[in-house]
Parts: C-alpha cells; structure tokens; sequence
C-alpha cells in the first residue's frame, strides 16, 4: 500500500475514532483530486460524528428535567432509573453543568441515619475516586442534597460481558486474553490505591459499545489489609480461602479474575457444585474442572496462564496484577492477531482503498445508528423475583440443628418484612429439608419464583468472645435452576440478627426487589443479644409454633428465662406475650392473669422495639379476645401486617377477627393471602374453610377442609369444623363421625370439641346419649363454659336455656362469643330481642 494510500485509511481510522484531525493540514496534503473528494467525505461523515457525539440521550438537552418522572439532584437531573438495591437507586442523569450524561447513585432518606449514610456514601466515593484508569468506572463527585446523599460517576453505555455470554456464547482465546489483560490493569491502578475489589465477576464488568472493558460495582470493596467484617462476594467466583472463612487479599482478587477468564472461554465455572455445601466440598477435594477439558481447542499456554490463576494455593498465584498481565501479554505476542478478532483500528488501516466509499458509507451508517439506539434503548430485565421459599437452612458442622431451624424461622421471618417479595412460612418449606428437592419441584409445589438454599457452620469457641457462626446462601431460580445470587455472611451468636438481614438485603438488591425506606430501618435494626439469650429465644421460638400445652408451657419458660437475661431483648417479650395468650386459652393460666402478663409483655416489647410485628400481633389479640376493642384491634392488626406482611400466622388471626366483624370478603382475601404464604399449611386452609362456613358457602368450606386434609390427614381441627359444615348442610351422619374423627386424633381434646360432638348427639336424635355425656362433661376438667352448653340447649331445643347460659357466657367475657354474629349455629335465635341486645354488648361494629 502507498504511503497516501496508507494516510488516507489512518484517517478514516481517526474519524471512527474520534480522534482529533486538523482538516486545514489534511486537504493541503491531499495529492490528488480524487484523494481531496476522499478527505472531504471523511470531514463531512466527522461532522455528523461529532454531531451525534454532542447530543444528549434525549431530545431537549436543554430542559431535561422537564421530561416524565426526572427530578433534580443539585446540578443533575435524574432522568430514568437504571438500578435499583436495597442501600441505592442509580439513575441515568444529566450533569446540566458540564453537559454530559453521568451514572447518579443515591442513597434513601433515613431519619436519623443522614449523617452515618453521608460518612458511608463519601466514603466509597472516596474509594473509588482514588482510582483513575481507563478501565475502571471514573467517579466525578459525591455530595448531598435536601435529605438525600449521593455520588456521579462515569456513565458506560454498553452490557455486561454476563450478558455477552448469554447472548453469544464462549469467547475466542485472543479475547480473553485482550479482556484479561485490560482487566489486570485495571485492578494494578485498584491495588496500587490501596484497595480491594472483593466482587469482580462477569455481571461487574461492562464491555463499552466501542469495546472499551470497565470494571464497575466497588460496593464490596475495602482497603488492603483491612479485617473484613464478613465474606463478600459472589461464591462461585471466590479463592477457597475466603470460602473458609479467611481474609480477602490480592490474591483472591486474581482468583476471581481467573474465574471469570475461565467463564468466558468455556460458558462453565471452573468447579461445577450444586449448592453452597456442595461448593465448599468440592474446594476441599480437589473438585476442579480443567479448562483444556472443556475446550480442547483453547491454546495450552494461555490456558495454563488462566489455570495458574485458579491455584488453591494463594502462593502459587500471580504475585500481582502486574505479573498476571505480563503472562497474558507473552501469550498475544506468541498468537498475532486474525482479521476476524483485531479492533476497530486496525481493520480500517487494512482496507484497501478501494472499500474506502464503502467504508465511508458504513461509517455513517453505524453513527446514524449508534444516535438512535442512545436515544431510544431500554432496559430489559428478567420476569421479576417476587416470590420466595427459604430452604431448611442445612447444619454443616452438625453441632448445631436446632440454630439452624431457629435460624431458617428468623430468616423466613425477616425477609418477610419486606412487601414487594412473597415468603413462604417455615410450615410449608420444612417439607423440602434435605437434598434430592429440584428449584422447580419446589416451585411448583409453593408457587414462588425463587428459592434459598443455605447452609450455617460454627467457629471454634473462644475465651470470653461469641462463638463465630458463618451462612452460605446462594438464591435460585425456580424455573431454570440458575443461580441468581450468593454469598457468604459472617457474624456471631448473640448478633445473628444482623447477619440475616444481610442476607435479606442482599437477596432485596439482587432481585431489584423496591424496599421501602421503614423496611429499610426494620434490617438496619440491631438486635444484639446475649448468646444465651438468643439460645433461648430460639427455644421458645420453636416450641411455641407446636400445638399442645405442654409446648406452650414450655415456649413460655424459654421466653423468660431470654428476658431475665436481657430485659432490652424485644422479641423475647413479644414471644412471652403471644405464649401467655395461648396458656389462657388452654385453661393454664386465667383468663384474666392471661391477659394481664401478656398486655405488660406486649407493650414492654413495643416500648423497646415499636417496629416489632410479633408485639403487634400480640396486642392485637388482647385487644380482640379480652377487651372486645374492635376499631383497636384492626388497627393494631392491620399494623403487624405492615411490619410482616408475608406473616401467616398475622393473616390467619386478621381473617378470624374480619369474620367475626361480619366483614366476610376480606376476611376471605386474608385467609386466601395466609394460603398464599403458606400453601402446606392445615392451618391456613382451615381458616379459610371456616371464613366460608360463616359465609354459609359450605361447598366451597368442604373443599377448603378437604385440602387442609389431603395436606395433613391428622389435622384434628380440619374434622371437627369439616363436621360442623356437614351439620349446617343437613348431613349429620357424617358430622357426627367427622368431629369423632377430630377427637380420636388428639390426646387431650379441648373441652367445646367435646361439646361439639354432643351437640351433633342431639342433633342425631340420640337425645338420652347426649344428656348423659352432659353430665359426664360437667364432673370433668376443665369443666364446659356456658357458651358450650349454649349450643347443646340449643341443638335440645331449649331456646330460653340457650340465650341465659349466652348471657352468662357475656357477662364472663368469654372470647368464643365474638363470633355470634356469623356463627350458623345460632341461626334460630336471630332475629329475637334478646340475642340481638345480645350482639349490642359484644360491641361488634354494624
């Protein structure tokens, strides 16, 4: 090619560039005529260039923020969200200053917590602004305004080579080596500031549209040698040190730099584990995958460079980014490069001159494009994680089973705290302990999107320090089985509090799941405690979801031995509340020392924590069952499911309550809300067969009943209601034998079950038979109340006896009678003076 010849494509070259050209000097040099029309082709395609390069994404740069949903952030203009977590929103905005697009992160208004967030954002920006390297995210500024904090940094417009891989499939060996390289710059100038990356992986890097690799995302980073305050990261991509629970270093750094090298040349990581368990074993053993394996046609030296990386061993790694670089280098110089991979800049200065008009044209082509795709791309996501199941939480050490249940209900509990996710109650997962369960055969069975897997160890105890207790959780989607998200959380017994809500914003942000900035102050929360405090809790915990006395009992020992041991431990009290309210109706306690502990504990717990759901649930049934409070209790109901809205339990007592307000729709919609939560639940579809009963819709009660038995065939409660549905559809043969079913499969019957079923005696025709289980009733413990005896005078026909032992029953307070107003059982004395002034002194709202 002729010298001319050769300037004219460098030319060419500098246009698509970008490059600055000085037109006056390259026409005076043009030769000949044909080469000065080239040369001011090439100037008007660099106007056009230039043209597009000056517009803003949108198409008035000069009011941006009169656009639909911007908002101004100090000099910025906020224009659209491009991401969202549960710390940060980042918008596309515009710097109104400087006329440039910028990447806006901003961090949620906090009462109280401004000055902490301030400290936190300038901190990282901070970090970030110490880096400066052409592949590493530049940050321009950091500040804050009004009640919000925030910094801007450097906007890439391009995908993330996840997304590259997703769409087109492994890399080429010169490609990887070309995007490790640029990569190991980029953590030299990272490390060389005294920091760390600690999350590099596919999704963090972005390839740029005009090919230009940045490192992104330092949320995790830290500085070098600092004591990391627990793992971070993505666990596929961490160095098996960490895994184990060691420091984050520069080494493991370039591990996961070699992970995501092995990533792109194969489309596979380099140990292949089916869970977090299954990932720490395979580390252990050796477990690893060998690229040349995967891909036999890859080049041995740059697959060794790569392998080299991967070394268990931190020692046996590159001793810097520096030296991982110059082993990538050494393979190029060994591999010159094709004409299908090279860049940009050599392909043009390889045209010949006659492709230069075609050449020109395409230029303008891909300008004119590249113009509207800025001005018109959206952002695409995957079908949103809405829904999610906690998985059993696994004991690896096999020291501690019941921290891990304990821990598997507190997790369940906290991330249902947050309204835009659906959790599944720990009732239905216990179903799906232990290995062999598929994603999507647990999806399928609970109707959610996703599930957590994890697994809990313990550390070595110490002297005079909280044991040490690591989690390993990775979120799957139920649909493909792929990993979502993952990572490893560090924390101690006493504090494990604050290592689930780690765990419950990192699964937030990973799903772009909207947290709202009350759900936000609910997982920032501490909720320290000693570690026998907490031990305790955890007891009482488990033993208060059981269903017999002696299990109450022994949930409310548990709970006062947590508080005596630290009166400022919230939950404890809340627990001991909602124990006592289950000990008063058992007949343990007195109704009205029932209600005098549990009211002191609920609202000591309130006092200490007013954000506590189980504390407002606890009221909410004082306030119902012993003070007929109704507009209180809805409030206080409605209040818990705020703070836990993926409560079952919150759900089932709100849909009880509505019921027997008469509010029967929405006593419907929260009984089918429980189900939805807890979709293997007898509980939850009894609730909702009772809320059809009292609708007098006994078919679609049947059915509700039928599947609380097909999910537990021992389900007393679901007989002995099932039985009063028949009863109410003139089926008394088989409701007589359904609530002797009922009572069959309990030891210790309640006393009104027992009552129930002499009462369908009577209804039966055995009249002689039901007088005599009367008495026998009546000599035993506890002994009916009147409002048991009501329905069998009833049921006798005795409607003036029925009405008195009512009477009675009100003037005791007796809890069973709010549900007078729906009840079918009392049908016949509507409508009669005395049961209406009845129902007026339950207080029940019209």
């Amino acid at each position: 090619m002729s010298a001319e010849r050769q300037e004219l494509t460098d030319l060419a070259a500098s246009v698509a560039d970008g490059a600055p050209i000085d037109w006056g000097t390259v026409e005076e040099s043009a030769g000949t005529q044909h080469d000065r029309r080239l040369v001011q082709h090439l100037r008007l395609v660099s106007s056009v260039a230039e043209l597009y390069r000056s517009l803003p994404a949108d198409d008035d740069a000069s009011l941006p923020e009169e656009e639909a949903g911007a908002f101004r952030w100090g000099h910025l203009v906020a224009r659209e969200g491009i991401g969202r977590g549960t710390s940060a929103e980042v918008f596309r905005a515009w710097d109104v200053e400087l006329h440039r697009e910028v990447a806006l992160k901003l961090f949620p208004a906090g009462a109280g917590a401004a000055s902490r967030r301030q400290a936190h954002v300038l901190s990282e920006a901070r970090r970030l602004a110490r880096v400066r390297h052409p592949n590493v995210a530049a940050v321009y500024g950091a500040d804050s305004d009004g009640d919000r904090v925030g910094f801007w940094m450097e906007f890439v417009r391009g995908a993330s080579l996840q997304d590259v891989l997703d769409r087109d499939g492994p890399f080429g060996a010169r490609e990887v080596a070309l995007i490790g390289s640029e990569l190991c710059g980029a953590l030299a100038a990272v490390h060389g500031a005294g920091l760390l990356h600690r999350d590099i992986k596919a999704q963090n890097v972005l390839r740029e549209q005009g090919g230009r690799i940045v490192l992104t995302d330092f949320g995790t980073g830290e500085e070098v040698g600092a004591m990391s305050r627990g793992m971070a990261g993505t666990p596929m991509y961490l160095a098996p040190e960490v895994l184990r629970g060691g420091e984050a270093s520069v080494a493991s750094d370039l591990y996961s730099l070699g992970v995501l090298l092995f990533l792109l040349a194969t489309g596979r990581f380099p140990i292949a584990a089916s869970g977090m368990q299954d990932l720490v074993r395979a580390h252990a053993e050796g477990r690893r995958q060998r690229l040349r394996d995967l891909r036999p046609d890859f080049p041995a030296d740059l697959a060794g460079v790569i392998e080299r990386a991967l070394s268990p061993d931190p020692a046996a790694r590159y001793e810097s980014a520096g030296a991982f670089d110059e082993a990538l280098r050494r393979t190029l110089e060994r591999r010159p490069a094709s004409p299908v991979r090279e860049g940009r800049t050599s392909a043009a200065r390889r045209l010949r001159p006659s492709l230069i008009p075609a050449t020109l044209a395409a230029v303008v082509a891909l300008i004119v494009w590249a113009g509207w795709r800025h001005r018109t791309a959206t952002t695409t996501t995957n079908a949103r994680i809405d829904s999610i199941a906690v998985l059993p939480i696994a004991d690896l050490s096999g020291q501690s089973p019941q921290l891990a249940d304990a821990m598997t209900d507190q997790l369940i509990t906290v991330l249902g705290r947050i309204h835009a996710l659906r959790v599944t109650s720990r009732t239905s997962v216990q179903r799906f302990r232990g290995n062999g369960h598929s994603p999507t055969d647990v999806g399928h069975s609970l109707g959610v999107r996703a599930v957590l897997e994890a697994s809990l160890a313990l550390g070595d105890p110490s002297p005079n320090e909280p044991r040490p207790v690591r989690v390993n959780a990775r979120l799957l989607a139920t649909d493909t089985g792929a990993q979502i998200w993952g990572g490893s959380f560090r924390g101690v017994l006493g504090d494990t509090f604050a290592l689930q809500a780690s765990i419950a914003k990192g699964i937030a942000e990973s799903v772009e799941a909207e947290v709202t900035p009350t759900e936000a102050s609910q997982l920032q929360r501490r909720q320290q405690t000693s570690p026998a405090a907490e031990e305790a809790y955890f007891q009482g915990r488990r033993f208060l979801t059981g269903v017999s006395t002696e299990n109450w009992r022994r949930a409310a020992d548990a709970f006062e031995r947590a508080s005596q041991l630290d009166p400022q431990f919230a939950p404890a009290f809340a627990g001991l509340a909602r124990a006592d309210i289950a000990l008063g109706f058992a007949g343990v306690l007195t109704q009205p020392e029932a209600r005098a502990r549990a009211l002191a504990a609920a609202t000591h717990a309130l006092e200490l924590n007013p954000d506590l759901a189980d504390a407002a649930a606890a009221l909410a049934d004082l306030q119902f069952y012993y003070d007929w409070n109704w507009a209180g209790a809805d409030r206080s109901y409605r209040r818990a499911i705020d703070l836990r809205p993926s409560g079952p339990y919150l759900r089932t007592q709100y849909a009880r309550f509505l019921a027997a307000a008469g509010r029967l729709p929405e006593a419907l919609d929260q009984a089918r809300e429980a189900t939805a939560v807890d979709p293997l639940s007898a509980l939850a579809a009894v609730t909702e067969g009772l809320v059809h009963y009292y609708a007098r819709d006994y078919a679609s009660a049947e059915a509700a009943l039928e599947r609380a038995l097909q999910i537990d065939s021992q389900s007393a409660g679901a007989e002995v209601v099932l039985g009063r549905v028949y009863d109410a559809q003139g089926r008394v043969g088989d409701a007589l034998r359904a609530a002797q079913r009922g009572l069959s499969l309990t030891r210790s019957a309640p006393v009104d079950w027992r009552a129930e079923v002499v009462r369908l005696h009577v209804r039966a025709g055995r009249v002689d038979e039901a007088r005599s289980q009367v008495r026998a009733l009546q000599r035993g413990k506890p002994t009916p109340t009147p409002e048991n005896l009501a329905y069998i005078y009833l049921a006798l026909g005795d409607s003036d006896r029925a009405l008195t032992l009512l009477e009675d029953a009100a003037d005791q307070r007796d809890p069973a009678l709010l549900w007078l107003g729906v009840d079918p059982r009392v049908d016949p004395l509507r409508g009669t003076p005395r049961f209406d002034a009845l129902l007026a002194r339950l207080g029940r709202p019209e």
